[in-house]
């Protein structure tokens, strides 16, 4: 009985902007300015922009902030800090916009080729999977509290018997081993699994062995 003499609570509409039929735009929920409140973060790929609704006691501000971004943005992510990681494939990009200074136009993170699929590993990590015009495919791991900064260590696709670049990737922290496990998607193949050294950067193959035989259908 109480809970049907409650008020009814209407949903709140946001007005998603710069977005096409066919985009699937990403997004993020972390508390941005630390004030207590999650705040919600999408991407208006049409726009070349990234829309910041504020959150509050009453829920989200409908009208956000609007932050200059990469075009296109496929992927964004936070870090544990609140940075915002953006990834778009039209740019060939792979960029962050600092918690503290969101508006700025975002630092590049730099490698040699074009990135392919990129992937924030908390706390303050980014695995960023490069191709080089020689075909080479590189994963990058960078310090995103120093996104101007060469990558700390890269690791080639050829020592982890991988042929073709992934279109996703996602990185995982083992806390107990001090490990990260990495997920690869390719397209067409199953998913490539291996766990990572945060110290060594030794890679171990997980196979298929130890997951269930649906997963070897995963998709990002």
């Amino acid at each position: 009985s109480s809970l049907l003499s409650r008020m009814e609570a209407a949903p709140h509409r946001l007005p998603i902007m710069g977005i096409g039929n066919k985009d699937t735009p990403a997004w993020s929920a972390i508390d941005f300015n630390r004030d207590g409140y999650t705040d919600f973060c999408i991407s208006a790929p049409q726009l070349s922009q990234v829309h910041l609704y504020i959150g509050g006691p009453n829920g989200l501000n409908p009208v956000p902030r609007t932050i200059d971004s990469l075009t296109a943005i496929k992927t964004m992510d936070t870090t544990e800090n609140g940075d915002l990681v953006v990834f778009s494939t039209v740019e060939k990009a792979v960029a962050l916009h600092p918690r503290g200074q969101p508006e700025t136009f975002p630092v590049i993170f730099k490698a040699a080729g074009k990135p392919v699929a990129a992937a924030v590993a908390q706390p303050s990590s980014l695995f960023a999977i490069f191709k080089e015009k020689t075909g080479s495919i590189q994963l990058h791991q960078f310090d995103t509290r120093k996104p101007e900064a060469a990558p700390l260590r890269s690791i080639s696709f050829k020592t982890l018997n991988i042929d073709n670049p992934p279109s996703a990737i996602k990185v995982f922290p083992i806390e107990k081993n001090n490990q990260w496990l990495v997920m690869l998607f390719m397209p067409y193949e199953p998913p490539v699994v291996f766990t990572l050294d945060q110290e060594t950067g030794k890679t171990s193959p997980v196979t298929p062995d130890r997951f269930r035989a649906m997963a070897l259908n995963l998709a990002p």
